[in-house]
């Protein structure tokens, strides 16, 4: 009688490539948000997403013309004490190709906590990311906010599952524009 070890082959971990891409007229807190996304990703242990972020103010990109991006998911923050933001994050959504309206968006209402300071009504926000067929996100972006960043990479994580290639954004000379939005 012969006896048979059974051999057990560790599970190797796929790792998937992810890219977000952060637009809004809110700079510092842009790079505050792109930090703690990172860390969030990084300290998750059953993370299997290797994170590269952009930033950006506005659409389209200022890039070399012949630059194309792979973006997974672009995230649009509009500070509902900053009237401008919105209309920046409208202008914006006119340059993204039509792939990214089909769940590759998502919407943060910074400072949505601010009643005090409200500059933009949360109905806007919300009638925009609907007319995009999106989620908003309502959080405040500061260094401890785990919540958003797990909010925000669980996205992610959905959109690298559900789409095999991630469309690509152009730059200022090859973008179009998408009529109806704006």
């Amino acid at each position: 009688m012969s006896l048979q070890k059974e051999l057990r082959i560790p599970a190797i971990r796929k790792i998937k490539h992810a890219s977000l891409l952060i637009v809004g007229d809110v700079e510092k807190h842009s790079k505050t948000l792109a930090e703690v996304l990172l860390a969030a990703s990084e300290s998750d242990s059953n993370n299997r997403l290797s994170l590269k972020i952009h930033l950006a103010d506005r659409l389209p990109l200022d890039k070399d013309e012949n630059d194309l991006l792979e973006i997974d998911l672009v995230l649009m923050v509009v500070d509902v004490v900053r009237k401008g933001t919105l209309s920046s994050v409208q202008k914006s959504l006119q340059h993204l190709p039509m792939d990214f309206f089909q769940g590759r968006i998502l919407f943060l209402a910074h400072n949505s906590n601010s009643f005090t300071k409200l500059g933009i009504e949360h109905e806007r926000i919300s009638q925009l990311a609907n007319s995009c067929l999106s989620p908003v996100i309502w959080e405040t972006i500061h260094r401890d906010n785990i919540h958003i960043a797990a909010q925000i990479l669980q996205k992610i994580n959905l959109v690298t599952r559900s789409y095999d290639l991630p469309p690509s954004i152009c730059t200022e000379r090859l973008c179009f524009e998408v009529e109806g939005l704006g």
